[in-house]
């Protein structure tokens, strides 16, 4: 439902993709805890937002196989102090599609992907004091808006 924190132990989850529709918090618990959601073979996206509101803390989100980690679709999502990692060949660690879509990404790290960051028709991401570690790094589309700042990147920024 809508609000709802939802806490989750340490362990390593394997799903295919997570929709999130509803404004809700999800974190590791308890604070620190190693809590890793990692994408089955074959699944397009770790979690696929579709919120207004969807936050993420201290969290793993890792993917193998072609397609995203985390997919903005609609609404908003933020990334805080996460591991955003692709573990296969043609990953985007978080992909911002939907049109005025918006991501926060905060204290967080996006390695080992093809594409750390990819926005497309007229989406909006925020990165701030994180680290993007990725073959192409951040790829902002036609009309798609993204701020850096204090940030350490790997990889070309290409608009």
């Amino acid at each position: 439902r809508d609000g709802d924190q939802i806490f989750i132990s340490k362990g390593t989850y394997k799903s295919q993709a997570l929709l999130v529709a509803t404004e809700v918090t999800m974190v590791a618990f308890p604070e620190g805890a190693s809590v890793t959601l990692r994408g089955e073979d074959d699944c397009p996206c770790v979690l696929e937002i579709w919120s207004n509101s969807a936050v993420f803390g201290g969290l793993t989100i890792e993917h193998s196989d072609r397609g995203s980690s985390v997919k903005v679709c609609s609404g908003h999502c933020t990334l805080q102090n996460c591991v955003v990692r692709g573990t296969g060949e043609n990953t985007m660690g978080l992909l911002v599609e939907g049109e005025c879509s918006t991501a926060n990404v905060e204290s967080s790290a996006i390695s080992c992907n093809e594409f750390a960051v990819v926005v497309r028709q007229k989406g909006r991401c925020e990165i701030r004091h994180s680290i993007c570690e990725s073959r192409n790094g951040i790829i902002a589309e036609t009309a798609a808006n993204v701020i850096v700042d204090h940030c350490t990147l790997h990889g070309p920024v290409v608009y």
